[in-house]
């Protein structure tokens, strides 16, 4: 059977969570299809066994996910600081901005993605006379 994956026109993946071990003290958490409240409950308890298995470091790859809830960052932000008391660290991969529904982040029609150059004013020399 060939595995679907999401593709521009927004074919629906099938939605899945999994972990795996990337070496010592590293797991992998892989999200797929839509990150409705239900899943975002699944990926909580995803974290919350790397945490009771002592793992240091974390990667979430969301790349694969096409629609995800609000609480998504809240919980990448508490899981960051409970990984930093561990002096470890939090790697989200594939996260794009329509993953943050509700949230501006000044990305859009007539907007550009970059921030505009700060423009400072060099101060004349003046010549010694």
């Amino acid at each position: 059977m060939a595995q679907r994956h999401f593709v521009a026109d927004r074919r629906e993946v099938p939605r899945f969570i999994g972990s795996l071990s990337d070496g010592p003290d590293q797991v992998v958490i892989e999200v797929h299809g839509d990150l409705d409240a239900e899943m975002l409950d699944r990926l909580a308890a995803h974290i919350k066994d790397a945490f009771s298995a002592r793992q240091r470091f974390l990667a979430i790859d969301v790349s694969a996910v096409t629609r995800s809830v609000p609480g998504l960052l809240d919980l990448l932000g508490r899981t960051q600081r409970r990984l930093a008391r561990r002096h470890g660290l939090l790697t989200v991969r594939g996260f794009r901005p329509h993953l943050l529904p509700g949230v501006d982040i000044g990305v859009g029609a007539g907007r550009s993605p970059r921030p505009e150059p700060v423009r400072t004013r060099t101060p004349s020399r003046q010549l010694p006379s």
